[in-house]
């Protein structure tokens, strides 16, 4: 094998800078460097005074300088063919596709003398308390009737249909739980002086537990089992979605810009949709699709998201996509 040339770092900067434009080929293949390539040797770099120790180069090697390659940047070269325009400052975009906007913006309702409970009813209107205390008794009936006889000591024995007027009590009570929270809901009723609450003046405890055992909105027994077609993940619901829902829309008239955009309602029960979103400040719950007003968040429409057969989708149209069409349908 032969022996590796040796180069001082002043000879190897001069070769480089010397004709630096120049390419391989010639008489290049004859010279020192390419010979030392072909042999697999090591090149070598040492300081000016090793290199007094070395051997005396060839002459014809002193007079042949090394070629170097010289890339030229390709980015470099489409950059300086940029042509760059000045424009003014001014916006010259002008929406003129857009339709004058002249529906009727703000509240639809007159809301004079109205009291908080009054804006309650706008939103849980009147139906819906009629369809709540109907399903109610109807599935306590089929409960009993498809149980056996209970123990005679049972609190089921002791039901009676309840009415619309005892629903909006038991949702009464269900909102001022979420206001003043305790421990359970034993304690709501427990007449200790320092904590007490007077559910007691509105129902009894065994009748508050009773009507929340028996709760429901659709008739369970029309309810397609999982798998089967036309199965609704939300059928249990339904029925109070279709009337609770389009409130929304005939209350309130909402501006041209609208924001469309994706909320979590906090569960943590069983439940084969429920989602977990880590960039949420809920994680664990439900997900919806929100169609809400950009000013002022007044939330408009609203989808539960039960996974991809959430939405009938249209050929070729993908599922965000037809997200945004169901919601602005009839905007």
């Amino acid at each position: 094998m032969a022996a590796g040339r040796t180069y001082t770092a002043e000879e190897v900067a001069e070769a480089i800078f010397q004709d630096s434009g120049s390419e391989f080929g010639g008489n290049a293949s004859d010279s020192d460097f390419e010979d030392s390539q072909a042999d697999n040797s090591d090149f070598q770099v040492s300081s000016s005074s090793e290199s007094a120790d070395s051997e005396p180069e060839p002459e014809h090697a002193a007079a042949q300088p090394i070629p170097v390659r010289h890339l030229r940047n390709h980015r470099d070269r489409q950059a300086a063919q940029i042509e760059w325009e000045l424009y003014e400052d001014v916006d010259p975009y002008d929406i003129v596709w857009l339709q004058d906007y002249s529906e009727r913006q703000g509240i639809l309702v007159d809301t004079t003398n109205f009291t908080p409970v009054d804006f309650f009813y706008l939103f849980m209107p009147e139906a819906a308390f009629e369809l709540i205390s109907v399903e109610t008794n109807r599935y306590a009936m089929q409960y009993l009737d498809d149980t056996a006889d209970p123990p005679p000591r049972s609190r089921f024995l002791s039901w009676i249909d309840t009415s619309k007027a005892e629903i909006k009590a038991f949702i009464a009570l269900q909102i001022a739980m979420d206001l003043c929270q305790k421990p359970s809901i034993r304690s709501y009723w427990n007449k200790f002086w320092l904590t007490y609450t007077p559910f007691d003046s509105i129902m009894s405890r065994n009748r508050f537990e009773l009507i929340q055992t028996f709760l429901h909105f659709n008739n369970a027994e029309l309810q397609v089992p999982i798998g089967k077609r036309g199965f609704n993940p939300l059928f249990k619901i339904q029925s109070l979605l279709h009337i609770v829902d389009p409130t929304y829309m005939q209350v309130y008239g909402p501006r041209r810009e609208l924001s469309l955009d994706e909320s979590m309602v906090k569960f943590k029960g069983l439940i084969f949709f429920r989602q977990y979103l880590p960039a949420k400040p809920t994680k664990w719950g439900i997900k919806e699709f929100i169609l809400a007003e950009a000013k002022t968040g007044y939330a408009l429409k609203s989808v539960v998201y039960t996974g991809k057969t959430s939405f009938q989708r249209d050929a070729g149209v993908g599922l965000s996509e037809q997200v945004v069409l169901d919601l602005l349908e009839g905007c």
